[in-house]
């Protein structure tokens, strides 16, 4: 399916849409991942306080 045009086509206009929550999701996980592993390692004196 091509997605050129995807503005003029409510079905595709849809699935874009849909990709783009699920791609939005997962970068709100990744987030929530990575900074519950931070604090985690921080807790265990893993990582130091500097962030440079």
């Amino acid at each position: 399916m091509e997605l050129q045009d995807w503005r003029k086509e409510p079905r595709k206009k849809y699935l874009v849409q849909i990709v783009g929550s699920f791609a939005e999701f997962e970068r709100a996980m990744l987030r929530e991942r990575t900074k519950s592993g931070l604090a985690a390692a921080r807790q265990d004196g893993l990582v130091d306080g500097d962030q440079s």
